[in-house]
């Protein structure tokens, strides 16, 4: 990605925090006050999703190599792993930063937004496939798979 879609994808995180924070200061009806905390933890969750999506693929340069290679597929949990099963010792030891980073990333998400690591495992594992260019290797169904 360039210069120019990583300063758009931060202005989008920076303006859905500056809605969120504008929208704790409403005062509306108590029932009313109820939905916009569901929404506002919504609208946080996708924020937060969208950013850490955003900055994978922005900031991993070596590991967006490595999955146009072919080396580095996604699995349906939201983690990497090797497709060939052989990877390298710098192949690997990629993939188990990144994971270490995904997982820390998802159980932040999960605690502020009250929800379970699993679903928020899946929702980037789902969002991170519809972003993937053609070539990009995925595990569906235990089986590898290229998009």
């Amino acid at each position: 990605m360039d210069k120019k879609a990583s300063k758009m994808g931060s202005l989008f995180v920076a303006s859905c925090l500056t809605q969120t924070n504008n929208t704790q200061n409403d005062s509306p009806p108590l029932s009313r006050t109820i939905k916009m905390k569901l929404l506002l933890n919504s609208t946080q969750m996708l924020c937060f999703i969208f950013a850490i999506v955003f900055s994978t693929q922005t900031l991993a340069s070596p590991l967006s190599d490595a999955k146009n290679q072919g080396l580095v597929g996604e699995l349906s949990n939201g983690y990497l792993a090797s497709p060939n099963g052989n990877a390298s010792t710098t192949i690997q030891a990629l993939i188990k930063q990144t994971n270490r980073k995904r997982k820390q990333k998802y159980q932040e998400i999960s605690k502020r937004n009250n929800i379970p690591v699993s679903k928020v495992e899946k929702l980037i594992a789902d969002k991170i496939y519809k972003k993937a260019g053609s070539g990009e290797w995925f595990q569906k169904n235990g089986q590898w798979v290229k998009k």
